[in-house]
């Protein structure tokens, strides 16, 4: 049974590049790019290279194919190690959107909205609306 309140959407070509949130980690870069496995209005999921905890704060720079750039916080809601990979695959709540500097902003909720519907994959729907 899947507990998503929003569909998740595969969108080919977006990238991210990430790092954890800590008083030490503020001076260090972000990753390189790594691929986008799919992502809502509420969360995103892709193939984490290196470690990271359940729970952690993350920050985010998603590039998608039509040039938008989106700065996103969120904190990791699970891991899942791949078999036979370096990486595991990742899911990440986005922390809520608003005015305050510890929100996301409302324009990157908004441009995530504006995609549901068009021509990308949809991989889940919410259990009521099937």
């Amino acid at each position: 049974m899947d507990r998503r309140l929003f569909t998740r959407i595969e969108v080919p070509g977006a990238t991210i590049r990430y790092k954890r949130l800590s008083a030490k980690n503020m001076i260090k870069g972000l990753s390189k790019p790594v691929p986008v496995k799919d992502l809502s209005k509420s969360g995103i999921s892709f193939f984490l290279n290196g470690k990271m905890n359940y729970g952690d704060p993350i920050m985010m720079k998603i590039a998608f194919p039509d040039g938008m750039n989106l700065k996103l916080k969120g904190h990791i809601r699970w891991l899942k190690d791949q078999e036979n990979q370096n990486s595991n695959t990742v899911g990440i709540q986005f922390f809520p959107f608003g005015n305050s500097r510890y929100y996301n902003p409302l324009n990157a909720l908004d441009y995530l909205r504006s995609m549901d519907g068009q021509s990308i994959i949809q991989t889940t729907q919410p259990e009521d609306m099937n």
